[in-house]
């Protein structure tokens, strides 16, 4: 963080006094801007270094009436340009020193971009030593896993660079695994840390999901408090807390962020995490065998109890979002998982080809779970068959057996489909993806479809809806709101149209098929 003593010793090389306000630069600045009218606009938040000629205010009082605005709005430092008053009024200083406002002299000839390049070269040179020191702390603790360091010492690591007074890594169920307490931290910290943690779970399940940041209220505890959570593609791993005596000592947003990545990577590996072993390796195993693979061996390792039955679930999003999306998706997932009384997930969820993917046990009630996912309406869920063998070719059969049930749900409007529930359905759907067959329904009733939109009838619907309740020509007047001879006039016409007879076995078999592709509701589903 950049504070105003540091900005003001840049500026004194160059000729730019700090005149008043000497009390008030260990503020933090956050950014540099010009003001130029006499308006309190939201644009000007606090931490800021405000420059200005002031020449739209009406003298001198006016000018203090301002910046007494500016003070309670937490602006840390004001540039005073003198093209239009040559010298800084008295009542001016004494305001800056009164309330310890750094206020700077710049002369009628120094250009406001001299101060945004200078503001701007000691952020690039923050940022380059966050880089470096990134590198090197990097480096340290690949050391650290090679010489076979305590996890104690890694958090020490990581807290002596992060800087603060206080950092700990926390499971998943908000247990301490490990801390770091700096010798400036206050005798009761560690203790505060653990019980706000532990009155922030919701707030703290939150940030698991959306995988960001959460900071605690400062009216919870002096100084700031801010919890990552961290993660890798075997899943959740629990979370980091920083506290500060102050939040300009943490780093720079994006040098953390690099930090919270390098330290995931290591308290995540096998030496550090136990409960997570081979995770990452089951993953890429499980991607191995969908792509294709065939090593019966490996299928052998995975940790699935024997006799275990489970689904293949692929789920997408509605309106085809991006990857972080599912991600994200699956992070809830995971958090739902492990609050559930019986874990009803084999593994971490995953991205694959698009999709996220579970592994989920046959007893859990998968319905019941679809309507209570967030944003419900957003997904739609494919569930494969039932199976507990740990053969390459079953998880193949199975996530294709889920890919198709996705289909279905596309072709239908539905939100979820099973693959033992879907019927002829999932033929159809998936004779759709095959090249012959890809269009065989809307060619099979071509005729009709051509006879519908000509003469503004509805002879497509009206067949289905025959073919649904075996050619009775009153069930199916009654399920159109139609009398049944309006039924078999209709039927009349359409056997003259199609240049098949539908009563024909193998016919009658394919316009079923043809009409779970074509998507048109199912009358005896609704």
């Amino acid at each position: 963080m950049i504070t105003v003593k540091q900005i003001a010793e840049k500026l004194a090389d160059v000729g730019i006094p700090l005149v008043a306000g000497h009390e008030g630069t260990g503020r933090m600045v956050e950014y540099v801007t010009t003001i130029e009218l006499n308006e309190r606009t939201g644009r000007i938040q606090k931490d800021g270094f405000l420059l200005s000629t002031f020449h739209a205010f009406q003298g001198a009082r006016e000018i203090v009436d301002h910046l007494e605005w500016l003070v309670e709005v937490g602006v840390s430092a004001v540039g005073f340009h003198t093209s239009v008053y040559s010298s800084i009024p008295d009542e001016v200083k004494q305001f800056a020193d009164e309330s310890g406002l750094p206020l700077f002299r710049l002369s009628a000839q120094t250009p406001y971009n001299l101060i945004f390049e200078l503001f701007n070269g000691m952020r690039q040179d923050i940022r380059d030593k966050g880089r470096n020191r990134i590198s090197q702390l990097n480096n340290l603790l690949i050391e650290s896993i090679l010489s076979g360091r305590s996890l104690r010492q890694i958090v020490e690591m990581i807290g002596e660079y992060a800087g603060g007074d206080y950092v700990a890594w926390i499971d998943p169920g908000l247990e301490v695994l490990e801390k770091w307490i700096g010798h400036n931290a206050g005798s009761g910290t560690a203790q505060s840390v653990s019980l706000i943690l532990q009155s922030e779970r919701e707030r703290l399940q939150e940030a698991r999901v959306l995988n960001e940041p959460c900071k605690i209220p400062a009216d919870l505890l002096d100084g700031a408090l801010v919890v990552f959570p961290i993660s890798n593609e075997a899943g959740f791993g629990g979370y980091l807390a920083f506290h500060f005596m102050e939040e300009r000592e943490a780093p720079e947003p994006e040098e953390m962020g690099q930090l919270i990545e390098t330290a995931s990577k290591i308290l995540l590996s096998d030496p550090y995490y136990p409960g997570r072993r081979g995770q990452p390796e089951v993953i890429k195993m499980l991607k191995y065998f969908l792509a294709g693979g065939e090593d019966h061996q490996m299928g052998g390792t995975l940790p699935i109890a024997e006799g275990m039955e489970f689904h293949v679930v692929a789920v997408e999003a509605v309106d085809g979002e991006s990857r972080a999306l599912l991600e994200r998706f699956g992070r809830w997932v995971e958090l739902d998982a492990d609050q559930a009384p019986d874990r009803y997930i084999l593994f971490p969820p995953f991205v694959h080809d698009d999709r996220l993917i579970l592994f989920m046990k046959t007893e859990f009630r998968i319905e019941q779970w679809a309507e209570a996912v967030p944003e419900s309406r957003q997904w739609m869920i494919g569930v494969s068959d039932g199976a507990s063998s740990t053969e390459p070719s079953v998880f193949r059969r199975l996530y294709g057996q889920s890919v198709i049930s996705l289909n279905l749900c596309r072709k239908q409007n539905l939100s979820i489909s099973k693959w033992t529930e879907s019927g002829a359905g999932k033929v159809a759907v998936f004779l759709e993806t095959q090249e012959p067959f890809k269009g065989f329904a809307e060619d099979l009733l071509l005729p009709l479809i051509q006879y519908d939109r000509q003469k503004n009838t509805d002879l497509v619907h009206t067949l289905r809806v025959y073919l649904d309740h075996f050619f009775n020509l009153k069930n199916t007047g009654e399920a159109l709101f139609v009398h049944p001879n309006t039924v078999k006039y209709r039927m009349e016409t359409i056997r003259e149209l199609l240049p098949f007879e539908i009563e024909d076995a193998s016919f009658f078999a394919l316009l079923v098929l043809a009409y779970r592709s074509y998507g048109a509701p199912d009358v005896n589903s609704e």
